[in-house]
């Protein structure tokens, strides 16, 4: 971005309002008021872009969901806090339990860095327990559908009675009744997500979602709205990087600047800097002759999700069964050329003979073992790459003797 430069919200609503006018690092207001002279009528000046970024520049911040940052560093790990939950929990002192975790909830994106994923579910899980057994069955069922939104796959846990399992059901349909939004990540280093390394596979349900980004040590509790997120998913970058794409019209930002300008009530924005000026209203940046803003496509860090098991060991399988093939193949042609006699030869004896035959027929039976394995990893790599959870689970199997060879596959398929 250019060295001066200059950000400029139109105010909405009214039609003669006066643009008002944020600045960036480095501009003055006489600066920003030279930019904008005899482009906007009568602007009024707001002060600096940082003060609404309220970041340092190496912080992480989302795109495309609101977020809650870490105000004050939490006394104890989210381990040492469930303790005193689960005591309250044993007494029967329910309304305890919800106040108790009230205010961890109140601070959770304190937690983000060394939560781990059984402790966050667990947290919210009772939280519902604790609701329901105080008679609010509608706060139970959202604190039960929060714990689903951070792992949907849990089973109901065998040591609570299933009294209140059928509200649980019903929040975990709500929570994936939408697909998962993916996290999108423009920073670099180890980046969790709900106690867990992201490793790219959309988990975003709709609800809370915990965030912790090593390089720039950064918390955040991440809102997904019910009413979904950008198509691009919910970007994950650092202050500077959000800035100097504002700036640059950069549409994939576009989010961000959409919800300062709603809750500003805000109809247009204007971004100026040296190198001229855009214009974002309707979700989307413009030139000041109102042709849309070229769109320069940036490369994002995406962690992308590993083979999973059932793929690798189907993979496996296929170069067992071809290398078992391809060895049959071998004894099968050698055998079968050793009993042939040459021309001008006396026929091979008997037992010679019979042992070309048995090496050939024991060829054949590794040409169809080695195909059978390869067929069956082929089949366990298709379903492995396209089911939801790996529900896949085979082992083959070999008997042989002299005379034959028996080949078998033991295992589940889903």
């Amino acid at each position: 971005m250019g060295a001066l430069c200059a950000l400029f919200l139109l105010a909405g609503g009214f039609a003669d309002a006066a643009p008002q006018v944020l600045y960036g690092p480095g501009v003055s207001e006489a600066d920003a008021a030279a930019a904008v002279k005899g482009k906007l009528d009568e602007p009024a000046f707001a002060g600096l872009i940082w003060d609404r970024l309220d970041v340092g520049g190496n912080k992480a911040v989302v795109v495309g969901a609101p977020a809650q940052r870490c105000a004050k560093e939490a006394p104890r790990p989210l381990r040492g806090e469930l303790l005193v939950v689960r005591t309250s929990m044993l007494d029967m002192e329910y309304g305890g339990a919800l106040d108790a975790i009230d205010a961890i909830a109140s601070r959770i994106a304190c937690y983000a860095e060394d939560a781990s994923a059984e402790d966050l579910y667990e947290l919210y899980f009772l939280r519902g327990m604790a609701a329901f057994n105080e008679d609010k069955p509608a706060e139970a069922r959202r604190s039960f559908g929060q714990a689903a939104a951070l792992d949907p796959s849990r089973a109901w846990p065998s040591e609570y009675p299933p009294t209140a399992q059928t509200v649980y059901l019903d929040a975990l349909r709500d929570a994936v009744a939408k697909p998962p939004a993916a996290l999108v990540r423009e920073l670099e280093g180890g980046v969790s997500l709900n106690g867990s390394a992201d490793d790219g596979t959309p988990r975003l349900l709709v609800g809370g979602h915990l965030l912790w980004a090593d390089s720039s040590r950064s918390g955040l509790w991440v809102s997904v709205p019910a009413a979904g997120v950008p198509e691009q998913g919910i970007i994950l970058t650092t202050a500077v990087k959000l800035m100097d794409g504002l700036l640059a019209g950069n549409n994939r930002y576009a989010p961000w600047l959409g919800a300062l300008a709603a809750a500003e009530g805000w109809d247009e924005v204007a971004l100026v800097s040296q190198d001229g000026v855009v214009v974002f209203r309707g979700g989307a940046f413009f030139g000041l002759d109102g042709k849309p803003v070229k769109q320069i496509v940036e490369g994002a860090v995406v962690a992308r999700p590993p083979p999973k098991p059932t793929t690798i060991a189907g993979l496996a399988l296929l170069g067992v069964g071809a290398g078992t093939a391809a060895a049959g193949l071998g004894l099968n042609l050698a055998s079968f050329n050793e009993g042939l006699p040459e021309v001008g030869q006396l026929l091979p004896d008997r037992t010679d003979y019979e042992d070309s035959v048995t090496q050939n027929r024991a060829g054949l039976g590794l040409i169809g073992v080695g195909a059978g394995v390869a067929v069956a990893g082929v089949v366990i790599a298709v379903v492995g790459s396209i089911e939801k959870t790996p529900q896949v689970a085979a082992l083959p199997w070999l008997v042989a003797d002299e005379s034959q060879v028996v080949f078998g596959i033991t295992g589940r398929l889903p």
